[in-house]
């Protein structure tokens, strides 16, 4: 059970870390050092927790679903939104947006907030059909 204890550890202090500061440039080198753990251990932890042979799958992901969290719930520019979330260009965070959730940022957040509204007037529909 020590070793399973010991990776559980790695995987806490490492996601930690990606989630604290998900637009450092984070390689499996510099995970390593800032948790104290060989860069080999790091590398399998990741992999182990991601489900994937590389341990950056899962970075990317958790900045993506970031990106499309602040989609929803800011106005800030696509750009802003890709250099927060850790992409270098606003196009390499458009490729990877669309890749991963089918449409580019730019869609994804009209499409989002057209749902937002359509619910928020059924639900003002309802609301006003109950006092009839």
């Amino acid at each position: 059970m020590a070793g399973r204890s010991a990776r559980c550890e790695r995987s806490e202090r490492c996601l930690a870390l990606i989630h604290r500061q998900p637009a450092a440039p984070w390689t499996i080198a510099a995970l390593a050092h800032e948790s104290g753990y060989l860069a080999a251990s790091v590398g399998s932890t990741l992999s182990a927790v991601s489900r994937r042979t590389a341990g950056r799958a899962y970075l990317t992901r958790w900045r993506l679903q970031l990106g499309a969290q602040m989609l929803s719930s800011t106005s800030d520019s696509v750009a802003q939104i890709a250099s927060k979330v850790g992409y270098d260009s606003e196009q390499a965070f458009n490729r990877a947006f669309k890749r991963n959730f089918g449409n580019p940022p730019a869609r994804y957040r009209n499409e989002t907030k057209n749902k937002d509204r359509t619910e928020s007037s059924r639900a003002g529909m309802t609301s006003a059909c109950r006092q009839y």
